[in-house]
């Protein structure tokens, strides 16, 4: 392999044309793939199609998350206008 200094970052010395996706296995084109300044080959592991997926999961997860904390965070019990006003909140978030 060719040593080539990379324009993007003068101390990482190899450019790739081809990665494998960590997450679905499939070897793409280096350009599937999101720049990572800290990796060796300037490149993250996983290809943008799954770290879109893999970040809609993980906002998912956190904001139900959130949800549970909210209806926690009361110590109180609350009148139904609270609870409905809790409950409006929470599907409006989670229809956008």
């Amino acid at each position: 392999m060719e040593t080539i200094i990379n324009p993007k970052n003068k101390y990482q010395k190899v450019i790739i044309t081809k990665k494998t996706c960590i997450v679905c296995g499939k070897e793409k084109s280096a350009n599937s793939f999101y720049d990572h300044y800290s990796s060796a080959d300037g490149k993250a592991n996983e290809c943008k199609k799954c770290k879109i997926l893999l970040d809609k999961e993980y906002y998912r997860v956190k904001k139900e998350e959130k949800d549970i904390l909210l209806k926690q965070s009361i110590s109180r019990p609350l009148t139904d206008k609270e609870n409905q006003f809790i409950a409006d909140f929470i599907a409006k978030r989670s229809s956008q």
